[in-house]
């Protein structure tokens, strides 16, 4: 993954319903242009149907036959790909913009930087418009979608706080912990569906965590006791664009906001909301806003439903990799995308790329199974 970095500032503006982009990267800067709001949200908002057509159709029938889907998922991805650079009157000409990105032989990854509740799935644009006819329904190949953002140019999205608190050196291992926050009634019945190899995995993850937890009373009793040692708020659980359904009782986004401060941390915190629909927001805000708070280093989300059993695999395939072998966030994002392709497509990083843990014989705990998670069994609930 090249370190090349291209960033891409997204900004709320007062006057007719306009986001204001700006450029900036070694190879080319440019001045500011306005897009229009209601048509990234609307599209945005149509992706994630897609999205919620492909999780159903993964669970009712398996992958092989999603060609169409996912072909639709591409052509609203080109949509949303063409809004960002869609004149809203004022400032630069974006298609001189794009012109430049299109003919560019420089590999990149690009980082948006979002001021304000604006909650766009920036990984789905796709950057070449798809054929009009439908593709066979088997035509699922991940070879023919590279060109979404996720592949293309490894995108995180970072919210404007963050700029500051990006880390330079990865976090020292014997400073790191996890602690777990579960809807005990969703992990039993996902559990029961792992192998043993999974369930052996996921205890030793369990025997080094900070704590584990199944209500929000109980986080919120602990949380200024153990604050201070967490590295990764882990959460798998229930949840909306701004609820985290537990066992008994939930945590809101006020909640979360008010009651999980950690302004005087010396240690930041990323966030793993494996729950439902958790990068979506609203337009009064969401985690975005929530986990770019001081102390917090950004989330990890989902972009519409997630089954139960996927959801749980994905999460522990994400803390091996990134505990475990010691990658780079954004680089076992990457490998999370190919590897559990298509459903892979339900999760974004909101948050910086060069996130790390360094290797540590503390997370030296086996191995994790290989082969693709949407082959095997993805739970016939949600989260």
């Amino acid at each position: 993954m090249p370190d090349e970095i291209t960033k891409i500032s997204i900004t709320e503006t007062e006057i007719g319903n306009r986001l204001k982009v700006v450029w900036e990267g070694t190879d080319g800067e440019f001045d500011p242009y306005f897009i229009d709001r209601t048509i990234m949200t609307d599209v945005a908002a149509e992706l994630r149907l897609l999205l919620a057509k492909l999780v159903k159709q993964g669970r009712d029938q398996g992958f092989p036959q999603s060609g169409e889907i996912l072909h639709e998922i591409a052509r609203k991805g080109y949509d949303l790909y063409t809004g960002l650079f869609t004149d809203a009157r004022g400032g630069a000409d974006p298609l001189e913009v794009r012109d430049w990105l299109e003919s560019s032989q420089r590999k990149r990854r690009v980082e948006f930087r979002v001021f304000g509740p604006v909650h766009i799935p920036w990984g789905l644009l796709f950057q070449r418009k798809p054929a009009a006819e439908t593709p066979a329904p088997g035509a699922t190949n991940i070879s023919l979608y590279t060109d979404f953002w996720a592949f293309r140019y490894s995108v995180t999205t970072v919210y404007f706080r963050l700029s500051a608190m990006a880390l330079s050196q990865a976090w020292p291992a014997d400073a790191f912990k996890v602690l777990s926050v579960r809807n005990k009634e969703a992990f039993d019945a996902a559990l029961e569906k792992l192998d043993e190899t999974d369930r052996d995995l996921l205890a030793r993850f369990d025997g080094n965590s900070a704590m584990i937890l199944y209500s929000s009373k109980e986080l919120l009793e602990k949380w200024e006791q153990i604050r201070e040692k967490v590295g990764l708020l882990y959460f798998y659980c229930h949840a909306n664009e701004t609820m985290l359904s537990l066992s008994g009782d939930s945590l809101s986004l006020t909640d979360f906001k008010l009651r999980l401060s950690r302004s005087r941390s010396k240690t930041p915190c990323l966030v793993f909301l494996n729950g439902c629909s958790t990068a979506i927001g609203d337009p009064k805000g969401g985690f975005l806003e929530a986990t770019g708070a001081p102390g917090y280093v950004g989330f990890i989300g989902t972009e519409t439903k997630v089954p139960t059993v996927f959801a749980l695999r994905f999460g522990l395939a994400f803390l091996y990799l990134f505990l475990c072998k010691g990658m780079r966030l954004v680089d076992a994002m990457d490998k999370l995308r190919e590897d559990h392709w298509p459903l892979s497509l339900v999760y974004g990083p909101y948050c910086p790329a060069t996130l790390q843990v360094a290797p540590s014989e503390t997370f030296q705990i086996g191995c994790f199974p290989s082969g693709n998670f949407c082959q095997g069994e993805l739970g016939k609930g949600q989260l």
